[in-house]
């Protein structure tokens, strides 16, 4: 997957600027340094025009040009690179950069606070990807290269990087077919080489680094646990395509946990599935590989106040349900 070098100075800008035509029915934005950064389906037109905004900073009313792209309901906007964006919902909450907005009959863009969410994709924390950049709980999110959003009637903003160009998305009428989702790259990733001790006793998993993180078969994870005070239920409902965990409940087998794995790189696509954990909807990084739900150890530790210690001398895990989690 590619990732642009971002410096922390530029952690509030998006790396847009320049505008370009891409293909029939589609309109491509590019980055600054000219790669394709964002496509927009449904196209029809695209024009410059001249809009007014007010500044609540200065009480003052200011004029700016904008890029303004028209398209057809439903306009699906895909992310053709790691993107860096700003989150301001509330904790766990997808959001991007991607906003409603109004023009009033005076001219005036008014900026709403509704964010628009992710369709499909992922969103991972900036820190994970760069920590030598970005410290914990910055708020500052990588929207990864094949997301989607889709944008039904209505006007939207895209903010601009330093210097480059504002943009509106005008979103009318209907498509005669809604376009399909597009399909997740896959990455290519490797078995975890640490050993795993949960509760003292060394378990075979079959795990996998994912960015330098370690992603654990959610089923393999509950039924280590399973009769521990930290067991949890793990349950999946197809028609929503939601996978639900429940805690301090006995986990029933399915069959198929703790298989050993064949020690052999797999493909890996982000999970589409929705998490509720007790019945809340959490936002948490996984991924799908061999038609398994992957999550990363520390993520399912935390949720459930499990203990995850790693010793850097002899390689090994240390899953420990008597503890409660502790941030590294």
């Amino acid at each position: 997957m590619k990732r642009k070098t971002i410096s922390a100075i530029l952690a509030l800008a998006l790396c847009m600027s320049l505008a370009v035509p891409a293909f029939a029915a589609d309109y491509g934005i590019a980055s600054e340094d000219g790669e394709p950064f964002m496509r927009i389906s449904n196209f029809t037109n695209v024009s410059t025009q001249t809009y007014k905004w007010y500044s609540q900073y200065d009480d003052e009313e200011y004029s700016e040009e904008y890029v303004v792209i028209s398209a057809n309901a439903p306009a699906v906007v895909t992310v053709l690179g790691d993107c860096l964006t700003w989150d301001g919902n509330a904790a766990g909450d997808i959001g991007s950069e991607i906003k409603k907005a109004n023009i009033t009959e005076n001219g005036i863009v008014e900026y709403l606070d509704e964010k628009m969410p992710l369709a499909t994709g992922q969103k991972t924390p900036a820190e994970e990807v760069f920590p030598e950049s970005f410290q914990g709980g910055s708020g500052l999110y990588f929207v990864l290269s094949g997301s989607t959003f889709v944008l039904e009637q209505g006007t939207y903003y895209l903010p601009s990087s330093y210097g480059g160009d504002n943009f509106l998305i005008i979103v009318t009428g209907e498509a005669s077919t809604p376009p399909p989702a597009p399909e997740a790259t896959p990455l290519t990733v490797a078995p975890t080489a640490s050993t795993v001790l949960v509760n003292g006793g060394a378990v075979a998993f079959e795990a996998y680094n994912i960015g330098g993180n370690n992603y654990f078969k959610l089923r393999d994870l509950a039924y280590a646990v399973n009769g521990s005070e930290k067991q949890f239920e793990v349950g999946y409902d197809n028609a929503s395509k939601a996978i639900s965990l429940t805690s301090e409940t006995p986990y029933t087998a399915v069959g198929g946990e703790l298989v050993k794995g064949d020690g052999k790189a797999k493909s890996a696509v982000p999970t589409p599935s929705k998490l509720f954990i007790d019945g809340k909807e959490v936002s948490l990084t996984a991924y799908n590989i061999s038609g398994n739900n992957y999550f990363k150890l520390r993520d399912i530790a935390k949720a459930f106040d499990v203990g995850v210690d790693y010793d850097e001398a002899t390689k090994n895990i240390a899953v420990d349900t008597s503890k409660g989690y502790v941030e590294p």
